[in-house]
């Protein structure tokens, strides 16, 4: 009996460090922390379109009478294509614009003014329509701002890496419990922390090679938990 008394501690020290190197450690005052990461893939297959528009005038109160008679006609189209809340304006910006003759001073020539929109979450068919469409338009320019999963897979995968997480945070801590002579096992804080997962590059492309086929994304999820327990 006494050797074991003594066998016991030394044993659960053992173990202890080997654990810790698992993202687990027993904390003082009968505290368990445990720590578990888990991906998930998915697949990418929602698109994001980036359009924009521009108008030079020698008047700067010419410049928005302009600029809408390229942008209602785009404007009106992508509502009655698609849902609203999928096209979002961003800022207008105007600046002026400057000639430099040999051997004199800059001179202003004119303005400029940008209008920008989004297309967003696009279904790969949606996406092609597009690209079909924006050349009956007076588009400066257009490019695919990213390929990624939609906000509801995105939302499950989530919750099942975080399901998935917690499962293994509970097996660690109840394998660990056990090994102290612990019992009442309860978790009293639980700490998620997704890992950064890099979006598809930028791509500035021409219309007829912006055929983008849907891809995979990779998301992470640590999960840290504290658990509180009492001697059995």
């Amino acid at each position: 009996m006494k050797h074991e008394l003594i066998k016991k501690p030394t044993v659960i020290a053992a173990l202890l460090v080997l654990l810790s190197g698992c993202g687990t450690s027993v904390l003082p005052e009968g505290r368990i922390h445990t720590q578990a990461s888990v991906k998930d893939a998915l697949v990418a297959d929602e698109y994001r379109l980036r359009i924009d528009f521009s108008v030079r005038s020698p008047k700067q109160n010419q410049l928005n009478g302009l600029l809408a008679t390229q942008t209602d006609p785009f404007v009106v189209w992508a509502q009655q294509s698609f849902d609203q809340s999928q096209l979002v304006s961003e800022s207008v910006s105007m600046q002026p614009i400057y000639e430099y003759p040999v051997n004199q001073p800059r001179q202003q020539a004119g303005y400029e003014i940008q209008q920008g929109y989004l297309l967003k979450g696009l279904s790969q068919q949606q996406y092609r329509q597009a690209l079909s469409k924006l050349s009956d338009f007076a588009v400066r320019s257009f490019s695919l701002d990213s390929v990624q999963a939609s906000e509801g897979a995105r939302a499950i995968s989530e919750a099942r890496m975080m399901a998935t997480a917690y499962e293994k945070n509970q097996q660690q801590a109840q394998a660990l419990a056990s090994l102290a002579g612990l019992c009442g096992l309860q978790a009293i804080d639980v700490k998620p922390q997704q890992h950064h997962v890099p979006q598809p590059r930028v791509m500035m492309m021409e219309a007829k090679s912006m055929d983008a086929p849907p891809s995979e994304q990779t998301m992470g999820l640590n999960l840290a938990v504290s658990w509180a327990a009492h001697p059995c």
